[in-house]
């Protein structure tokens, strides 16, 4: 009986992208192999070298690094249960918000990931979706109460997807990114004032006033982790890191934290 075969390639690449290269190859990403490509490169190995599980697992791995978030878990629609920002947000010209979402399937009615409202405004900044008959999520921008196209990103199969937002008020350019790839982007959205800033964010909900009157149809149902928002634009390379999980501090205004997150108290 043959055992595991692995494949090493002498090319730095994220997680994702790595991950991705073993799939179209039908195989696996074993986390044992980082110590035993520090080796091979130290040989001066330029080509791909096969190996089976026995030469793999001798192998000492080194200490992996351990990435802990909290992930807030959205059971069915409901106009009670929500999740706050304890965070004071600045006047933001610029904006990206990305966080990793696992979008409950069965909840195919308009979905708020996430709303910024101030008392002068309660559709500042919004981020919605919907299941299309089609089976993609369609998201839409809201920025001063004015909407983006519902344009489909990613797939409803229950997985995990990560998307990135953003906007800036030159131009009034907006973008969508999803798992990677640019899903949506245009020019003209809304005013060419700044997002207002020391507004309310509320995670999951739809804000019909400012912090509150909700509604069950307008809630998020699934799974959330990692939001982040910046005010700045990230680029591409950016995107990327943070979907990997590395945090791009410059001009971060909301750092994914459980030590500041409101949350009701029968949230999961």
């Amino acid at each position: 009986m043959l055992g595991d075969m692995y494949e090493y390639v002498p090319i730095l690449q994220d997680w994702w992208h790595a991950d991705g290269y073993c799939q179209q190859r039908f195989a696996r990403l074993p986390s044992e192999l980082a110590s035993l490509g520090e080796k091979l490169q130290s040989y001066q190995v330029q080509s791909a070298v096969w190996m089976d599980d026995q030469e793999v697992f001798l192998q000492k791995p080194k200490q992996r690094r351990n990435i802990s978030a909290p992930i807030l878990v959205f059971k069915n629609k409901t106009d009670t249960k929500f999740v706050k920002v304890l965070a004071d947000f600045p006047e933001m010209p610029t904006v990206s918000a990305c966080a990793h979402v696992q979008w409950d399937p069965e909840a195919v009615e308009i979905s708020t990931v996430f709303s910024y409202a101030v008392p002068s405004l309660i559709n500042e900044f919004k981020l919605h979706g919907f299941i299309d008959e089609d089976g993609f999520i369609r998201f839409a921008i809201i920025l001063h109460g004015h909407h983006s196209p519902c344009l489909p990103v990613f797939r409803a199969d229950g997985q995990w997807h990560h998307f990135c937002v953003t906007w800036q008020h030159q131009n009034r350019a907006w973008a969508i990114h999803a798992d990677g790839k640019e899903k949506a982007s245009a020019t003209g959205l809304s005013a060419s004032h700044a997002v207002d800033g020391h507004g309310t964010f509320i995670i999951r909900q739809d804000q019909d006033s400012l912090g509150g009157a909700f509604k069950e149809k307008e809630s998020f149902s699934g799974n959330l982790t990692g939001l982040h928002v910046w005010e700045r634009v990230l680029s591409r390379e950016q995107m990327e890191k943070v979907r990997s999980c590395i945090p791009i501090q410059e001009s971060l205004v909301f750092a994914w934290s459980s030590d500041i997150l409101e949350v009701e108290a029968s949230i999961q």
